[in-house]
């Protein structure tokens, strides 16, 4: 017979294994402060069959491949951008370059639209995603901007949380990154576990003919 504290504990390993081996992903809300730069030639390439995508009068167009190793959302719309003054902005989402990993959206190409004025703000504006966020996003099949009117384009950056303003030693965007990053499964443990219980069944059995033996 198993003794209680054996019991115990492989009912304790067994509930470890359900928990490690069912991987999770956690959708609850996040928030990132984003970082306006100059835009980068390299990164506005596109097909000459995508549609251009030309800033209204007075405004600026913010491009951004957000990516970050905590993100992961269920849907485009479980994900949105906010003013300053907490106003959700709309986005246009590129649909070629939303990729996605055991079901979870880990990386959106996108760019909105913003005052002028805006890139200059000593608050920043916010990327927000998890259950409870509603995005007004579009999406496009596939997007370039006028690299003759670069100047009318910002590239974006970010940080972790709400921060003050721009921080120099952030990320910059089009980093590829480790597709498996919010993937938190513990499969390589299992090996180990089911030999841990091998062992521990075959020592419990000697004992047990031992204790018979002597007795």
């Amino acid at each position: 017979m198993l003794s209680s504290n054996l019991r115990t504990n492989l009912t304790a390993l067994l509930l470890f294994l359900i928990v490690a081996f069912f991987p999770s992903t956690c959708y609850g809300e996040n928030v990132a402060s984003l970082v306006f730069e100059e835009p980068r030639a390299g990164h506005f390439e596109a097909e000459n069959t995508s549609e251009e995508l030309v800033p209204p009068e007075g405004k600026v167009g913010v491009l951004c491949t957000f990516n970050d190793s905590s993100f992961a959302v269920a849907s485009v719309d479980d994900f949105a951008v906010f003013s300053p003054e907490g106003e959700r902005i709309p986005l246009v989402i590129d649909e070629s370059n939303v990729l996605e990993e055991f079901g979870d959206i880990y990386s959106i190409r996108f760019v909105f639209f913003i005052n002028r004025s805006a890139i200059d703000s000593a608050l920043p504006h916010t990327v927000k995603w998890g259950e409870g966020i509603e995005g007004e996003n579009t999406l496009l099949g596939e997007f370039s901007l006028a690299q003759d009117v670069m100047k009318m384009y910002r590239e974006c950056t970010w940080v972790a949380g709400v921060a003050e303003g721009a921080d120099s030693s952030v990320a910059t965007i089009e980093v590829i990154v480790d597709e498996s990053a919010d993937y938190y499964s513990l499969w390589y443990l299992l090996p180990m576990a089911l030999l841990f219980i091998v062992l521990t069944i075959r020592k419990l059995k000697a004992s047990d003919l031992t204790t018979r033996a002597a007795s």
